[in-house]
């Protein structure tokens, strides 16, 4: 008898969402060296957790070294090369994968009001008005 097959949607409780999202995790990064080992390929996973912690692996012991291969990779295949993205790109990347998940944490945290301390609210107020203040910039030079 093989294993029944199971309907993926979110799971409810957070104790258990946590060690799903754990043992996955793991799971996902083992495969990802298992890969690099019989492969010989250079692997990077970058995971941020609904908590908005940020859990990453990399065989070339550098994620950025192998985001910028892959930059390098992406911009010669579509043609346009201004060469590798600087540290500081990289960074305002990974700025912009924050504030994605910062707005998830946010509609996670109305939904669930008490489950913040005051002082992860307070961080949540000041990280959101950062961003706000970075998109009304954008919008300024957009228009």
């Amino acid at each position: 008898m093989g294993r029944r097959r199971l309907e993926i949607r979110p799971i409810e409780d957070k104790n258990a969402r946590q060690v799903t999202f754990s043992k996955r995790r793991k799971g996902l990064f083992k495969k990802a060296k298992m890969l690099s080992i019989l492969c010989g390929a250079d692997v990077g996973a970058i995971i941020i957790s609904c908590r908005g912690k940020l859990h990453q692996f990399s065989t070339s012991n550098s994620l950025p070294r192998t985001l910028r291969r892959y930059y390098n990779y992406a911009e010669s295949e579509s043609g346009t090369s201004d060469g590798p993205p600087s540290e500081e790109q990289l960074s305002k990347d990974s700025e912009y994968i924050t504030k994605e998940e910062l707005l998830r944490i946010i509609h996670r945290g109305i939904d669930e009001p008490n489950s913040h301390s005051v002082t992860d609210l307070a961080v949540l107020e000041k990280q959101l008005e950062v961003a706000l203040i970075q998109i009304r910039e954008a919008k300024v030079i957009v228009l």
